[in-house]
């Protein structure tokens, strides 16, 4: 089944080991009395996926193996930087505590996937400067030698496991003091942000970041933050799309990186994944931004998918801009030191232990 402009695609299905198209029908007689009864099956649908995601980490961990995976190639923020809006730097009235203060109890801990897990809402990434920062200037591999520096400050509550966020959702801003009110959670700064990763299906895209303390699932950003996170999840749309092409393909290895492009650029405006109708525009949005794309197809549980034509092609063309090449370590470890954000000389923050609004009672006897 071959999709044309403006046609509708099929949702991925997220089971088993691998990420499977099922036909998404003909929607046209649904009508609005429907409409209750559609939201009760989408909801449905990310439940399943949800559970189906955690039985695939499961069963091929939550890290994919390969020589694919020995570097990580990171465009340089100037091939990306007409993507983003112009600079801007953090600012917060909120009286936020510092991180180490919250998991000190957790400081021995150092096999990363054991780290405590929470949600963050209302967020902001920034650097040294406070200057916020995207996301994607980071690796989302555990890298030797890393260049860039990412902290973050949110509201912080309890990760019960419902933290997937249906797509469409999660790029919806929270407004600042209305959303602290909100959210009952803790007002937080992290230390330096290490990693972070990807889960995806039909109807969620879900976000983690990971410092040396604790794994944090993005929720919605700040209103400021926004625009910054927009072109991220505008990309893992993309990489969903690129899969979902190449998964109707009777034959994977027919489908070359060029005649990605075309289809890509083909997509109507209406998309979630379009970016334009001009081919050279569309390449060099996939390969400028190929990072995060790169990892989903790495991680993705088909070796037809990993090893395609189109993973080569796009590793070739990211080579020929303007990159860095980190060397993958091998195995990811948590290590303590001191939290650096700079969000700590501006005020007002917490610096010593304080009870703060939390909505559960693991998350208060944390603190």
């Amino acid at each position: 089944m071959a999709f044309g402009p403006g046609s509708a695609k099929p949702p991925l299905d997220v089971c088993g080991n691998s990420i499977k198209i099922r036909d998404a029908g003909n929607k046209s007689n649904f009508s609005s009395v429907a409409t209750e009864e559609d939201e009760d099956a989408k909801m449905a649908r990310l439940l399943q996926e949800e559970e189906c995601w955690r039985s695939m980490k499961q069963k091929n961990g939550r890290r994919a193996v390969g020589s694919s995976n020995k570097f990580y190639i990171k465009i340089n923020e100037d091939e990306i930087a007409n993507d983003y809006p112009l600079p801007a730097y953090y600012k917060s009235s909120l009286e936020e505590i510092d991180e180490y203060i919250v998991f000190d109890n957790d400081m021995d801990i150092c096999d990363v996937d054991q780290l405590p897990r929470s949600i963050l809402h209302n967020w902001s990434l920034y650097n040294s400067d406070s200057r916020l920062i995207s996301l994607e200037l980071l690796p989302m591999k555990p890298c030797a030698d890393i260049d860039v520096t990412i902290y973050g400050s949110g509201i912080m509550t309890d990760d019960d496991g419902s933290g997937f966020c249906l797509d469409g959702d999660t790029n919806q801003s929270s407004s600042g003091s209305t959303a602290a009110q909100a959210v009952n959670g803790m007002p937080i700064y992290l230390s330096a942000i290490k990693e972070w990763v990807i889960e995806f299906g039909a109807s969620m895209v879900s976000i983690s970041v990971r410092t040396d303390l604790a794994w944090y699932r993005l929720g919605k950003p700040s209103k400021q933050y926004a625009p910054w996170y927009e072109p991220v999840l505008k990309t893992v749309r993309l990489g969903i799309s690129i899969i979902m092409l190449l998964k109707e393909q009777t034959r994977v290895a027919r489908l070359s990186f060029a005649e990605v492009i075309k289809r890509l650029s083909e997509f109507s405006k209406d998309d979630p994944a379009f970016i334009s109708s001009i081919p050279a525009a569309v390449e060099r949005y996939v390969v400028v931004h190929g990072q995060i794309i790169l990892q989903q197809f790495f991680e993705y549980p088909d070796y037809t998918i990993r090893r395609s034509a189109s993973v080569t092609g796009l590793l070739e063309k990211m080579e020929l801009r303007h990159h860095t090449k980190w060397l993958v370590n091998k195995k990811a470890v948590a290590i303590k030191g001191t939290n650096l954000n700079p969000r700590a000389m501006m005020g007002p923050v917490v610096t010593k232990r304080k009870l703060m609004p939390a909505t559960t009672t693991r998350l208060i006897n944390r603190i």
